[in-house]
Order: C-alpha cells, then sequence, then structure tokens
C-alpha cells in the first residue's frame, strides 16, 4: 500500500470478482484490474451519505424506552443460516478446515447478490464475511468487509460491519481509522444487535486508549447485549476492571464466566479477542490466587508445632483420650471372645482361662498401639506427598510469576 495504513478509511480496498483477492480501488470508482488473476473489476463510487444521513437523525425516544426495547430483544439470538451452520463449530465461529470453503461461498454469494439480489445471498454474503474474518490477513479482513457493506442492501448488515472494521483499526493502533468507520453509524439504534455492535466497537476503541471507565459505563452489569457478543463484552469488562484495580471483582467475573461458557471456549475467545492480549494478567491471577492459598495452607500443616502451646496439648489430650476408648473397645471386644470360648468349651482348666482372660486385656492397648503407629505411617506418608506437592506448585507458581512479567512487558 502506497498511502496510509491497512484501516485507512481514506483509501478503497475492496475483493476481485473473480479470485477474492484485495484490490485497491480509487474512492471514485471506476476500472481496477486485479494483479492475481488479471480481472478488470468495474466499481462503481463509494456512497456513504444514506448511511451518515441515517445516523445523524435522532433515536425519536428517550433512551430509558430505547434500553427498554433492546431488553425486549435480549432472548432473540441470531442464528446463521441452515446453508452455514456445517461450517461452523458449537461456538458459531468458523472451523479452521472449513476457510477454503467459505472462501469459495463468499465468492458465490457475492456473485450472486450483484447479479439477482436477494434475502437469501445478502444474508449469506453478511455471515461469512464475520465468520471468516478471524482467519484472514489484516489487509484481506478489510476487503471482504468493506466489499461487503458496499454490496449489502440491509443498514442493519452494514451497521454491524463498520463496527466490526473500526474494532480492528482499533486493535492495530489505527484509532483516527477506527472513528471515521463509526461515523457513519447511528450511536443509539433500537435494534439489540446493531447497538452491541456499537457499544463493543466503542469499548474497544476505549481500552486502546486507556479509557478503562468509559468501557464500564458502555458495557455495566445490566446493559442488555446481544448473545452472540456477548462473551467479548465480557472480556473487555473484565480487563478494564482489573485496569482500574478493581482485581477480586476482575477474578469472580472471569471465573463466573468461564464456569459459564466453559475453559475451552473462553480460551478461543480470548485467543480471538480484539485487542489482544485481552484478561491476560486476570487470567493469570486466576490460576494463581487458589495456588498460593493451597500453597499457605500446606506450609502452615508442615510447620513443626509447638508441644507446650495449648492447642497442642488439646491436640495430645484428645489423642490420649482416643487411645483409651480404642483400648477398652479392644479388650471388651477380646473379652467378649474369651467368654464364648470358655462357654463352648467348658473343658478348659483354671490356668487356660486366666491365660485367655490376660490375652483379652492386654489385646486391646495392643491393637490400639498397632492401629496408633499405622495411623502415624499414614501421616508422614501424606505430609512426603505434601512436600512433593508443595515443591511441584511452587514451581507453577513461579512460571505463572514469569509469564505475568512477559505480559507486563
Amino acid at each position: 500500500m502506497t498511502v496510509g495504513t491497512t484501516f485507512s478509511h481514506s483509501l478503497r480496498i475492496l475483493t476481485c470478482a473473480g479470485c477474492g483477492a484485495p484490490v485497491e480501488a480509487n474512492l471514485a470508482g471506476g476500472r481496477v484490474r486485479c494483479s492475481y488473476c488479471g480481472l478488470e473489476n468495474l466499481l462503481a463510487e463509494r456512497d456513504e451519505t444514506g448511511d451518515r444521513a441515517q445516523a445523524a437523525e435522532p433515536a425519536g425516544i428517550s433512551e430509558m424506552e430505547r434500553i427498554a426495547r433492546l431488553r425486549e430483544q435480549e432472548s432473540l439470538g441470531a442464528r446463521l443460516p441452515a446453508s452455514l451452520r456445517e461450517l461452523s463449530d458449537v461456538d458459531g465461529r468458523l472451523h479452521p478446515d472449513r476457510v477454503e470453503d467459505a472462501r469459495r461461498q463468499w465468492l458465490g454469494a457475492r456473485a450472486e447478490l450483484a447479479s439477482a439480489p436477494s434475502f437469501s445471498s445478502s444474508e449469506r454474503l453478511f455471515f461469512l464475511a464475520v465468520l471468516l474474518c478471524p482467519h484472514l490477513e489484516p489487509r484481506v479482513q478489510r476487503a471482504y468487509l468493506e466489499t461487503a457493506i458496499e454490496l449489502l442492501p440491509d443498514e442493519g448488515h452494514r451497521h454491524i460491519l463498520r463496527c466490526l472494521l473500526a474494532r480492528l483499526a482499533a486493535g492495530a493502533g489505527e484509532l483516527d481509522a477506527a472513528e471515521e468507520w463509526l461515523s457513519p453509524c447511528h450511536p443509539e439504534p433500537v435494534d439489540l444487535r446493531m447497538d452491541t455492535a456499537y457499544r463493543l466497537a466503542r469499548a474497544t476503541l476505549a481500552v486502546t486508549r486507556g479509557d478503562h471507565r468509559v468501557v464500564l459505563a458502555l458495557l455495566g452489569r445490566d446493559t442488555p447485549l446481544a448473545e452472540d457478543y456477548a462473551l467479548d463484552c465480557a472480556l473487555l469488562r473484565i480487563h478494564a476492571l482489573d485496569a482500574e484495580g478493581r482485581s477480586d471483582e476482575a477474578v469472580a467475573e472471569l471465573e463466573a464466566l468461564e464456569e459459564r461458557v466453559g475453559e475451552d471456549a473462553l480460551t478461543r475467545a480470548r485467543q480471538s479477542a480484539i485487542p489482544r492480549g485481552l484478561c491476560a494478567r486476570v487470567r493469570l491471577d486466576a490460576l494463581r490466587r487458589p495456588k498460593e492459598r493451597w500453597i499457605a495452607e500446606a506450609e502452615a500443616s508442615l510447620e513443626t508445632p509447638n508441644y507446650l502451646s495449648r492447642s497442642c496439648l488439646r491436640r495430645f489430650g484428645r489423642v490420649l483420650r482416643a487411645f483409651a476408648i480404642s483400648s477398652l473397645v479392644s479388650s471388651a471386644v477380646a473379652l467378649g471372645i474369651v467368654f464364648l470360648i470358655a462357654l463352648a468349651a467348658p473343658g478348659l482348666s483354671n490356668a487356660d482361662l486366666v491365660t485367655l482372660l490376660w490375652v483379652g486385656v492386654v489385646a486391646g492397648p495392643v491393637l490400639a498401639t498397632v492401629l496408633f503407629v499405622v495411623a502415624n505411617i499414614q501421616a508422614l506418608r501424606r505430609r512426603s506427598r505434601t512436600r512433593e506437592q508443595l515443591v511441584q506448585a511452587r514451581r507453577e507458581l513461579a512460571a505463572l510469576a514469569s509469564s505475568e512479567a512477559a505480559e507486563d512487558r
């Protein structure tokens, strides 16, 4: 590119109608030859006047009523067209091994929309642009999204794709370009998906600028959000909480989010988040805190006790009582067995009976002593395992600290 930057609004980058490669075009339109396949593309002028006029119009209702209308739409989740569902996974994201198939379908939907416009082809082109975006290079991302914006007849589709372009520009550090892409978007739409897309774009800009309070104002807990954007909004909110010094709240919300969507879905969302690195420190903090608590408890359990302290004397007293009770119970059982033997064998001599009685009396303390020794051996083994686990936990904590230092850098 000879002028500007990847997402500059003053440039025009579209996809070739033949091969889908990005081509640079004039804002006024004209003929552009693709350097990849040689096809000559005939392009119209870029025209945003209609959308800018719509964006300048007031909502016509109070903010309270607008939010109420948005809240009514929260149960209406956006669904992929049936023809595209086989391309996506359980999270609604494009399978990596279906990217080329999605590209071919994109070209087909574009050709169909250009020759015989229909709601079906328009919807497919919109969703394919959204699905493909995370799998493309920045310049190709921009070309696919800008082409869809110019071709799609639906104002809502254009609004959402411009918001996505603004997010990508903000993630790339092109903040002026992000503002320019947002300028034709209505700031107060009554459609929930359009409103959430706009909030998400504004929050992404705010995070990039370090305006974390703006993020929390845009993405409050009670803000109605479209389901397909809720995870991205939650990550921005958690990141902003941590940046504002509210790390306990950030960790709590991240743990609740992971419990709700699952670890795998959360990891994939963080990997594709805009900007990159969202919630990295919070994630490390969420992993670090339980380990620190466990290490503290393990170290306390391994400390050599003060045998003259009240707690140790009470513990020793409990052990003695347990030993005495187990001895008495064992002796009673043994004496009961001796009594049964005496009844079963009436011919035993007095000497034999006395011997059996002594065995019964002594068996209790002996058995209690054996049990006490076994319990102590098991306790020693547990302490040994705890020491090994403690060494491993300290290593893992050190690795997390190194990761956190790397994230800070």
